[in-house]
């Protein structure tokens, strides 16, 4: 293995021990596993893809084993070099984002900016060709030497997936948190606080031979998720990008289920009961959002110091209800958290009160 894959691995090791012990475990990781460098896979004999449940084993989601905490992907994308310059080089300032709201208002969801290419991508030994790759972000993650990741595996060739399953990944290249642990820590913050969230581990990734470095793997809201933590993945999903539960801010809520029906009586009713300071509005509330469970995600929010989630900035949150539910909150974006006292954070002063409405 290049010396610098292989340091980027012991790099992963030592990340992974220390998000552990931060998170009050042990030293065990999730598969009973020591977190040490030894049992991070080498990139010279790569990890076998997870078996196929069993009827045995009817209950195991071999989707697993691509998060499990003290595995380091290894991911490699080949793609055309004009791709890959397009590609790169996509990006949003804050310009834009203003220009977009002098034209728009917060009338609806900020514009998707980046394009779709087919690239070939090998993932631990195992190869797939014309996978889907984009670039992701808003404003803060924005690298056009590293760019954030999003790989679909059936974007051009339907039901194509890893062995295990997987036909989504998301890669994070945290160049707003240099110690590359906030995202993996941050969320295990919250699941162990009661709230689902997403999964977390590593990945090292080159591009063309060129080595990016490493970066963040998350688990995405998709139906495995939500079938996994809601029982359902029928419901209505929702991201949240500068909005919140106010005329003036939820025009920029976007769907991520159900995107054709033109049916916002959901969201409608939250923002209704909000506007409603009498008991009867607490009631209509309590009926469209889980409040006990919305507590803990926002008391989990401060207490990581997620400045740049809901409850400190009205972003990166997601929210979801199965059919006849109530809402509940869902964290993203963490990279941001467990800030310097110095640096601007709604949760400061107490006098500075956070701006989201619930």
């Amino acid at each position: 293995m290049h010396a610098s894959r292989r340091l980027q691995r012991r790099l992963a090791a030592a990340l992974v021990a220390a998000s552990l012990i931060a998170a009050g475990c042990t030293g065990a990781a999730d598969d009973g596993a020591s977190p040490t460098a030894t049992s991070v896979p080498d990139a010279a004999a790569p990890t076998t893809a997870p078996p196929a449940a069993t009827q045995d084993d009817a209950e195991a989601d071999p989707r697993d084993a691509y998060f499990e905490l003290d595995r380091v992907l290894d991911i490699s994308i080949e793609i055309a070099v004009e791709d890959w310059d397009v590609l790169r080089n996509q990006t949003r300032t804050l310009a834009d984002v203003f220009a977009e709201i002098e034209e728009y208002g917060l009338s609806r969801p900020f514009a998707s900016i980046y394009t779709w290419f087919s690239a070939t991508v090998t993932v631990d030994g195992e190869t797939h060709a014309e996978v889907g790759v984009r670039k992701k972000g808003f404003v803060g993650s924005q690298s056009s030497t590293k760019p954030s990741l999003k790989l679909r595996f059936d974007k051009y060739v339907d039901d194509q997936s890893l062995l295990g399953g997987m036909n989504r990944m998301t890669l994070n290249n945290s160049v707003q948190d240099p110690s590359m642990l906030n995202t993996c820590l941050s969320y295990r913050v919250f699941a162990a606080a009661g709230n689902p969230a997403p999964r977390c581990n590593f990945a090292t990734v080159s591009v063309n031979g060129t080595d990016l470095g490493l970066y963040v793997h998350v688990e995405e809201f998709k139906a495995p998720f939500l079938s996994h933590h809601f029982g359902s993945a029928e419901g209505h999903l929702y991201e949240g990008t500068v909005s919140d539960f106010t005329p003036e801010f939820r025009g920029t809520v976007e769907k991520k289920t159900h995107e054709d029906a033109d049916d916002w009586s959901d969201i409608d009713a939250v923002v209704a009961a909000l506007a409603d300071p009498s008991d009867a509005g607490l009631k209509a509330l309590s009926e469209i959002v889980d409040l006990d469970r919305f507590l803990s995600f926002w008391a989990t929010e401060v207490l990581v110091g997620h400045w740049d989630g809901y409850a400190g900035d009205r972003n990166n949150y997601w929210f979801y209800r199965v059919p006849d539910g109530r809402f509940v909150f869902l964290p993203w974006g963490t990279d941001g958290t467990f800030h310097l006292s110095d640096d601007p954070n709604p949760f400061d002063n107490i006098s500075n009160p956070p701006p989201s409405v619930l």
